[in-house]
Order: C-alpha cells, then structure tokens, then sequence
C-alpha cells in the first residue's frame, strides 16, 4: 500500500539480441476475474545487448482491488510478442493518521479462528486493516465452533484473541451469526429446522449474544444462505424462525446494534426475489426497519458492468411495497 499518490514499479529489460530494436512494452493491472483495470503502454528502444531501467508510474491509477502485474513487449515484425506476470500488487487507499472513514467499511471475508495461525500473522493483518482504511473485520462467529458439545459454552477461543487484539487497534468486528451445529443440526451449515433444535439454538443465542455484545455493535445474520454450500436447508420458514428469534436476543442484550439481514451471495438472481418476498410478508420487513440488508455482490466479469445498483434496486422497491422507506434501513454491500 502506499500512502502518497505516488506510485513506480522499477522494472530491467534486456535486449538479447544483436541488432537494435524497437518494441512496444504494455504495463497492466488485471484482477482475478481477468479485467485489465489499468494499462500503459510505451515505446522503447535498444542497443544490440543493452539493459535499460525503467520505472513504470501508474500514480494516477485510484482503482482498489489486487491485481496480477503483467508486461507484453511486442513487436510484429520481428515475432516479438511475450506476456509475462511479474507479481501480485494490492492498490488500497491508505492513510497514515489510520481510519478516516465515517461509514461502515469492514474487510471480508475476514478471519476465521483457523485461518490465523500465528501472532505474526495476525498482527500484520490487522496492521493492513488499519493501514488500509477499514474500519474493521467481518468474520465467522459459529456455534459449531464455540460448542462442539452443546450446552458446554466455550468462551475462550482464538477468535476471542482475535477479537480483543482488533480492538486493541481501534478497529471493530463484524460477526457472522451461523447457528447450525454438527452435533444438533448435522452441520455448521445446517439451519435448525425442528422445535428442539431452534430450542437448542435459543439456549445458545442466550450465550453468544451477551458474550459479544460489548465487543460490537453490528451483525450479520447467516453468509449467503442463497447458496446450498453455505446452507444445505435454507427455507424462508427456516430463516425467519431462526432470525426472528436472534433478533429478539439482541434486542434484548444489545439493543442498540444493527443487524444485516439476506446476506446474499448476488443480488441479480430472480432465484431470490420469491423467497424474498415470502420472507418479507411473514415479518421480515419489519425486522428490516432500522436495521439493514446486505449483499456480497462477486461480479463477473467485473464491478463497473455488473449493475449491481440496479439488481438491488429490486430490493429497494420491494421493501417499499411493504410499507419500508429507503430512509429506515441501510444496506452494507
């Protein structure tokens, strides 16, 4: 990351052949859906066997995202034509002085307790948290993982660690509240779908909500349980029962946090428009207002043609037929 706007990539290139020649060299920025968000090209020249330094200045590119560095040097009539990556680069907008942003603005898809694995890493993680703008991590917060034998609460895992260390840097969490459970409901990823198991998770929502309530002040409610992979046995019914009774607790022992609702993997599938609608006339606009809605939109090819404004929009006017303004919720993207 850099601080100031200016930006060089130092690159040596070598004739190897043993004549002059004249090629043009293109400097790209292409990130992992294949868009080329940047590219530049110039002309240079060389001596029989002469190697030249050049600097490559892309100060004026703003584009966040990370990137493959690739140079093409080409010239048609000799046969020259080489496409060759060089590196990974990361353009974040960075600030010195730290977090600047007044919105919500966190980095996902975050941590897991798995995932970091020594201090070292985590403290150059959140270091480029910070560094780079955010105002914090969204991460998994499970049930599987804090009861691995239900009714036997566990409140001193790594993510614990995680979760005081990011504080500890000014910065804030973003849970992620899953409540399936391999031992109750078959999986991390399956939804409780019978009285006893929303009972099991009701006595579980009585301990994780208190436990995090001083530690956050926002939540989202299931990732992507558009997607079988995430969720084996998503049903509008499924939903709104577990999450009516989740936003009761965290109206009870966190009552001035927002939750973020959906949590869909994309907003442009027609696919979710029906569930959608069938959970809204059974409660969850109301649940919406004051509240948010939030989407992970992965656009492909790329963000600038994805319309992902428009595919929400869908959203927005169905939230308004059921009597929630634009003006009473938020929506985290």
């Amino acid at each position: 990351s850099w601080v100031d706007d200016k930006k060089y990539i130092h690159n040596t290139f070598t004739n190897l052949k043993d004549e002059p020649i004249l090629v043009d060299v293109t400097f790209e920025f292409e990130n992992a859906d294949g868009y080329v968000a940047y590219s530049k090209t110039e002309k240079m020249s060389f001596e029989a066997g002469e190697e030249k330094k050049f600097d490559f200045d892309f100060s004026e590119f703003q584009r966040c995202d990370r990137y493959n560095y690739f140079v093409t040097v080409k010239n048609d009539e000799l046969g020259i034509n080489s496409r060759v990556q060089y590196s990974v680069v990361a353009i974040i907008k960075a600030d010195p002085d730290g977090i600047q942003n007044e919105h919500m603005n966190f980095c996902g898809p975050g941590y897991s307790a798995q995932s970091l694995t020594t201090p070292e890493y985590l403290e150059q993680a959140l270091d480029l948290m910070r560094l780079g703008g955010f105002s914090g991590s969204r991460y998994d917060e499970g049930w599987h993982t804090r009861e691995t034998t239900p009714g036997n609460f566990t409140a001193n895992l790594k993510q614990d660690t995680v979760i005081e260390e990011t504080a500890e840097r000014g910065l804030d969490v973003l849970p992620i509240l899953y409540f399936g459970n391999n031992v109750v409901t078959g999986g991390w990823n399956w939804m409780p779908d019978t009285e006893e198991e929303l009972a099991k998770a009701e006595q579980y929502a009585e301990k994780i909500i208190p436990h995090l309530a001083d530690k956050t002040d926002v939540y989202e409610a299931w990732n992507e349980p558009d997607l079988l992979s995430f969720s084996k046995n998503f049903s509008p019914e499924n939903y709104m029962n577990l999450y009516s009774m989740v936003a009761e607790k965290i109206e009870k022992y966190d009552p001035t946090a927002k939750i973020g609702y959906l949590c869909y993997a994309g907003a442009g599938s027609v696919d979710r428009h029906d569930y959608t609608t069938k959970m809204l006339q059974n409660g969850l606009s109301e649940m919406i207002r004051g509240n948010a809605i939030t989407f992970h939109g992965y656009p492909n090819p790329n963000a600038e043609n994805f319309g992902t404004g428009k595919r929400i929009q869908w959203y927005v006017d169905e939230l308004e037929k059921f009597g929630v303004n634009r003006d009473e919720y938020e929506i985290w993207t």
